[in-house]
């Protein structure tokens, strides 16, 4: 599994019974989705109030050897009750005990924007992640970004250690002032080539 096949297994839209995840219909796609030589899920800790962790466990983690998929999760360190940085890398353990997954293929540190990333800097997340991969948990920390291009450099060139980033490219904001999809995605190529 060296490469990545192009198409990822986003977790954040899941079928659901009322309140509950559908988790033999989850099973029914995952097994679709893995017999069609794909392998890369991705989840976060917020998406459905942690359901989508619990749901990635029942559905892939439980049924399949852990070297048969790539599984990613995100920490939101600015959600919620984070009032300081203990509760903030507790997210990380609560989502390691979630998903029973072992370590993470990848780790991001969601959605970084101007007012976000503040809480990723107040509470050492940038370290914290790093003292993580260091122990094995992690294969490769990231971070999703969501702002504009100039924060966005600033980010890649105070953390030279991020080894990705997940921009959410949508092409009919392509050359938005506003949104800066271009923009956002010449800035990390060129940080990438480098």
């Amino acid at each position: 599994m060296k490469n990545t096949p192009e198409l990822g297994f986003g977790l954040m839209r899941l079928p659901m019974i009322g309140a509950e995840m559908d988790i033999p219909r989850i099973e029914e796609m995952v097994d679709l989705y893995l017999d069609s030589g794909f392998n890369y899920f991705d989840t976060a800790y917020g998406y459905f109030a942690g359901k989508s962790e619990a749901a990635a466990k029942a559905a892939i983690i439980d049924r399949y050897p852990r070297e048969k998929f790539r599984f990613t999760t995100k920490m939101p360190a600015w959600m919620g009750v984070n009032k300081t940085a203990d509760d903030a890398k507790q997210m990380f353990w609560t989502s390691l005990k979630r998903t029973g997954a072992e370590y993470f293929d990848s780790y991001v540190l969601h959605n970084i924007n101007t007012t976000r990333i503040k809480s990723f800097d107040n509470f050492g997340i940038w370290d914290f992640v790093q003292e993580m991969k260091e122990k094995g948990l992690i294969r490769r920390v990231g971070f999703s970004f969501h702002d504009k291009a100039q924060l966005l450099d600033k980010v890649l060139t105070e953390h030279p250690e991020m080894e990705f980033v997940m921009l959410q490219i949508n092409y009919a904001d392509w050359e938005s002032a506003s949104v800066q999809s271009r923009l956002c995605y010449e800035t990390a190529a060129g940080t990438i080539s480098r």
